[in-house]
């Protein structure tokens, strides 16, 4: 194969992948600002990243 093929082709998949890591923290960023706590400001938020509470 020739050198500047690979290199185009492996852009075109790079764009692919930063554009799909772009949507999903839009829509994470998005939904965490529609998010109302049922629970008050004590409950946790990070269930909605699925990372551990943070004191």
């Amino acid at each position: 194969m020739d050198d500047s093929y690979d290199m185009k082709s492996k852009m075109e998949v790079m764009l692919q992948s930063v554009i799909k890591i772009e949507n999903a923290c839009f829509s994470v960023h998005v939904r965490g600002s529609e998010y109302i706590p049922l629970l008050g400001d004590d409950a946790p938020t990070s269930f909605l990243l699925g990372g551990a509470d943070v004191e």
